[in-house]
């Protein structure tokens, strides 16, 4: 059963994409900080660092993103927005 749950997290990390598997990571090493708080943390300097690699960024999930949220149509101002959804206090 380890070795099982050993090779499922392995496989877990690798095809959740940057946010994701980087939070679980993260939380690994420590665990008093809230996965969806560093999920929220993580994903605007990941869309960020996305945008710089072209052949990542699915422009059509960036266009469908920005008319959920109400802001311009590119990376970079889908980034801001989501920072500035998340650093809003509950």
């Amino acid at each position: 059963m380890m070795c099982a749950s050993m090779q499922g997290a392995l496989a877990f990390q690798k095809g959740l994409g940057a946010v994701h598997s980087l939070s679980h990571a993260i939380g690994g090493l420590r665990p008093d900080l809230h996965h969806g708080e560093l999920n929220a943390a993580l994903l605007p300097h990941i869309i960020g660092f996305n945008q710089a690699a072209p052949s990542v960024v699915d422009e059509k999930k960036i266009d469908r993103l920005a008319e959920m949220i109400g802001s311009e149509h590119t990376s970079e101002a889908v980034a801001n927005a989501v920072a500035d959804l998340t650093a809003r206090p509950s």
